[in-house]
Formats: structure tokens, sequence, C-alpha cells
């Protein structure tokens, strides 16, 4: 009898134990939130900021992830889907960044900065008319930007499309007339169109604003050489 007791014991305090082992192996630790770490919002969005600014862009994504996760009414969080995208961009991270930018610009579609940056990223991508789409949009929300119309030029150089390019460039100088690039660029489009006289005329200017324009020297140059030689 004395046998069966202390099995009978055995095998009780056996079950325990297994029980318990059973409980700790299957007990989940609770996931910290945001709130565990950041005691307000300004707080941890001051922190993303900092990250963004200081280009580290795949903690600012850890970080945004982080923050993004444990909150409600997510739509109102402009400003960290824009960084979320933008740091995706920089990372190099094409696709991902388009869809963001994407889900960015259904919520927000009047958001002038998030069409510049898309559009900057499709050129990037070797996407023209998409990026020009994207500056053209930008444009639209905000035709007051130079930098925009500048980009917007460029492209359209690369694209071979010089008339348009020189109307873009003629709108920079119009909201900054002292850009000297714009000039320069100016004055490239007329040097390829055999046009020296004019070309010259705007590499001066390029020249006067900043003389430190790679082969601005040899334009000229050549500019007033052909001019001599016609």
């Amino acid at each position: 009898m004395r046998i069966l007791c202390h099995i009978f014991c055995v095998l009780l305090v056996s079950s325990i134990l297994y029980s318990n082992d059973l409980a700790i192996d299957n007990f989940v630790v609770p996931q910290k939130t945001w709130k565990d770490v950041y005691s307000t919002n300004l707080e941890i969005k001051t922190k993303i900021h900092r990250l963004f600014q200081s280009k580290k862009y795949k903690d600012c994504i850890e970080l945004i992830r982080f923050y993004l996760d444990d909150r409600d009414g997510q739509a109102s969080h402009r400003d960290l889907f824009y960084k979320r995208a933008y740091s995706y961009f920089q990372l190099k991270k094409y696709d991902k960044s388009l869809f963001y930018f994407d889900e960015l610009l259904k919520s927000y579609p009047d958001f002038r900065d998030g069409w510049y940056n898309r559009g900057s990223l499709l050129e990037a991508m070797s996407r023209a008319n998409e990026a020009l789409s994207s500056y053209d949009k930008a444009i639209e929300i905000n035709s007051g930007t130079w930098w925009i119309h500048y980009d917007r030029a460029v492209l359209l150089i690369k694209m071979k499309k010089d008339l348009m390019a020189m109307i873009a460039l003629k709108k920079v100088l119009a909201l900054r007339e002292n850009n000297a690039w714009a000039h320069f660029e100016l004055g490239n489009i007329t040097y390829r169109q055999k046009k020296y006289v004019n070309a010259l005329k705007y590499y001066l200017k390029a020249k006067s604003i900043n003389s430190k324009i790679a082969g601005l020297n040899t334009r000229i140059n050549y500019c007033k050489k052909r001019i001599i030689q016609d």
C-alpha cells in the first residue's frame, strides 16, 4: 500500500511540474508599445525627425513602424508617411518608396512635396514620362516653387524636349532671376541649336553669377570663336 501511495505521489508531482512547464512555454511576453518607451507623441515624433534630419533613414523607418503599429487613425500622420517614403527612396529601395508615395498621395492628393519627390523617384527609376507627370502635378498645386520647374526642365532636356525645357527654364528665371544654372542650361540648349550669339549671352550671364560652373569658360570661348568666323 505504501508503495502504491509513493508511486501516486511521484506521478502527481510530475504532472504538476509538467503542467507548469507547458504554461511557461506558452506564455507570451507582451510586446512593447511606443508608450512604454516614449512619454508623449511629441517626444517620439521629435526622435523620428532627428533621425530623418541626420539621414539615418533605416533607423527612421524602424521607429516610424514601431510608432504606427500601435496607433489608430493612421491617416492623420502625413509627415510620418512622407518621411517613410522618402527614407526608402534614399536607401534606393525604389519599389517600396513608390508604394509608400502612392499610399501617401491617396490620402493627401494636394501634397506638393509628395508629388515632387515622387517625380524625383520615378526619374531615378528611368520612368521619365511618369516623372514628368508627377512634376506637373506638383506645379499644378503650387506653381511658385522655382526648383520644381528647374528639375522638370532638366528632365525635359534628358528627354530631348528642348523647346519645352526652355519654357520651363524661363519660368525658373521669372521666379529666381539670378539662377546661374538656369542661364547655363539655356546656353546649352541654344548652343546645341548653333545659335551662338544667344548661347554666349546666357553663358556670360551664368558666369557673372557663378564663375565656377565646370566647362563654362570653354563654351564661352567656343561661342566667341564661332561668332567671329560667321
